[in-house]
């Protein structure tokens, strides 16, 4: 894959990253306060399972997609 290609996927999935973020956020941190306890913890995680799920292959169609994604992303780092 060519710079420029590459470049285009980042473009094609930041709107579904800011929407994951911007209104589901606070969802997967509560999540994630059920796994860990305190909330800072519970930031960190959900910080990186974003990361971890929008910095790799897979595409989503949709934010619930996305969301999903990145609640198992969570449990899994969680039990990691």
């Amino acid at each position: 894959m060519d710079r420029t290609s590459e470049g285009d996927d980042v473009a094609g999935w930041e709107p579904l990253l800011e929407e994951v973020a911007r209104e589901r956020y606070p969802r997967l941190v509560a999540y994630a306060m059920h796994l860990v306890g305190g909330r800072g913890d519970a930031e960190d995680l959900v910080q990186e399972a974003l990361v971890s799920t929008f910095s790799g292959r897979a595409r989503f169609a949709s934010a619930a997609e996305a969301e999903s994604y990145v609640r198992r992303a969570v449990a899994s780092r969680y039990i990691d």
